[in-house]
């Protein structure tokens, strides 16, 4: 038994790294939902391997001309390097949903000579939600999305969640459980037994989590329900999480190096994450057992390409064929960014030059990392950074028009809102938790959000329909223990007039008082 304050001190106060959209800079947007209902799924295993075709319109590539395409994609990712201050990176690529190539590049530490391979491990911050996601919907006939989350965490403690439903398994998996963090305070109270097969759990039961709002209400990018998700699976799976990962997932899809177990890790050839130009301390640049299902996932480039190819191969015959499928499939609507963004089962959905791109981001403590696919193209590409600055999507980007030059059709933009849409969410905004009242004020023609509680006033500025991006205040940073950030995003939860009912951060959802 220790205290659990050794273990996630860090991830506390830097709980909000985790990156997460598509969209460069996207941040938690309230859904247009089906009601918090999970759709019913047959979880049999699939069979077969079923490798995707060259779609129509994509010219064939022979070996060579494969391999000529992927250098000129590594001479990108080395010019990318050096114009953002990247140490080292690894990149891999999937065609037609069964070409793999995979390279390291530069270094795994800065000032260093020891170069990264395509077997290097780097954190994958929070693409490691999709892979807790795939292992929870492996686990057929013991858990289930439409099951509640108090069948498998019975004493799951919360507060602030009088008169609300039951949170599903579905709803974790969605983003829209409107689960918050604890207070720090509550840190201090949990002494843990990482040996025990049910030390997630431990946490869930122990510490008192806040309900900042009604299940099913909004959609908030939520760290905190995917470790509770972590901890349903690893009730259920009767395991510790690490081990549940590796025995439904990782094993059997061949990833035999990638882990989220922290001393594996270190026994591992892995990359040094990098933050301000210097290399993190080896204790925090691996992540805590206590967020092994939100962020704590280590892989390399050429295992997680291997992933992304069971995913464009319908599970190829090691995950469950319908799992994949309801992975890849809109679960809820971010209709704040718009109508045609989505979000699946630990996957960001979003229209691609007449297509569908899926995938995730991730940040933690040094690395930043991009999983993007084309499913219709049967086109993946995965980059690594080890650096906490580091923007890895201008290579997937880059990837994307290097080996699908054939998708032509423009991307349509974000919509921006209209001046009486912005009208419409002019209003008082009350959270019982953190962020105390808020009064969103319409002046000049921008949005005011002015945080009563620190006498805060800060101007939302808008980058799609229903999203903004404010700053809060260096007394806020300290109150919230934000480790002195001071930009972050918002989005509001409107009715079906688009009037706006809430307010919501990933620091706090506040709720519209009155009409």
């Amino acid at each position: 038994m220790r205290p659990l304050r050794a273990l996630v001190l860090v991830g506390l106060l830097l709980h909000l790294a985790c990156g997460s959209s598509l969209e460069p800079g996207a941040s938690p947007a309230p859904a247009r939902h089906d009601g918090g209902l999970a759709p019913s799924l047959d979880l049999a295993p699939a069979r077969g391997d079923a490798s995707l075709p060259a779609p129509d319109g994509a010219a064939p590539l022979d070996e060579s001309a494969l391999r000529a395409r992927f250098e000129e994609l590594k001479l990108l990712v080395e010019a990318e390097l050096k114009k953002q201050g990247v140490p080292g990176a690894a990149v891999g690529v999937v065609l037609h949903g069964k070409l793999r190539l995979a390279a390291g590049l530069g270094v795994k530490q800065k000032g260093g000579t020891q170069k990264p391979t395509e077997h290097t491990l780097f954190s994958l911050g929070s693409i490691s939600k999709t892979f807790t996601a795939a292992a929870a919907l492996s686990l057929a006939g013991k858990l289930s999305p439409g099951d509640p989350v108090t069948k498998h965490v019975p004493k799951l403690k919360l507060t602030g969640a009088t008169g609300a439903p039951p949170m599903t398994l579905h709803q974790l998996m969605t983003h829209t459980s409107g689960l918050g963090y604890p207070a720090y305070a509550e840190y201090e109270k949990a002494t843990l037994d990482w040996n025990s097969a049910v030390a997630l759990v431990a946490i869930f039961e122990q510490l008192a989590w806040p309900q900042w709002v009604a299940p099913g209400a909004v959609w908030n990018y939520s760290n905190p329900g995917f470790n509770l998700l972590g901890a349903a699976a690893e009730r259920a799976a009767g395991k510790p999480f690490a081990e549940l990962l590796e025995a439904s997932v990782l094993l059997p899809a061949g990833m035999t190096q990638s882990t989220a177990s922290v001393t594996k890790i270190a026994a591992r050839d892995h990359a040094m994450g990098h933050s301000g130009g210097k290399s993190v301390a080896p204790g925090l640049s691996l992540s805590a057992p206590s967020d092994g299902p939100c962020n704590g996932v280590y892989s390399s480039a050429w295992e997680l390409t291997r992933f992304a190819e069971l995913l464009l191969n319908g599970g190829g015959g090691v995950l469950p064929a319908p799992a994949v499928k309801a992975m890849l499939s809109p679960q809820v609507t971010l209709s704040s960014l718009s109508d045609a963004h989505a979000y699946g089962y630990g996957l960001f959905l979003e229209p691609y030059r007449g297509t569908t791109r899926a995938g995730h981001g991730g940040s933690n403590m040094g690395f930043t990392a991009d999983l993007a696919m084309v499913p219709s193209e049967g086109f993946a590409v995965v980059v690594l950074f080890n650096s906490a600055e580091g923007y890895p999507g201008a290579v997937s980007e880059k990837a994307l028009a290097l080996f699908l030059p054939h998708l032509s059709a423009p991307t349509p933009p974000l919509p921006q809102p209209t001046a009486a849409e912005l009208q419409k969410l002019v209003g008082t905004y009350v959270d019982g938790f953190d962020l105390g009242t808020i009064e969103v004020a319409y002046t000049g023609g921008a949005l005011t959000a002015t945080f009563k509680k620190w006498k805060h006033t800060t101007k939302l500025q808008p980058y799609a329909r229903r999203e903004f991006g404010f700053q809060v205040s260096q007394a806020m940073s300290d109150a919230l223990f934000l480790g002195g950030w001071l930009d972050f995003d918002a989005a509001f939860g409107v009715d079906a007039a688009g009037s706006g009912r809430y307010f919501v951060t990933r620091l706090g959802v506040a709720a519209r008082a009155g009409p």
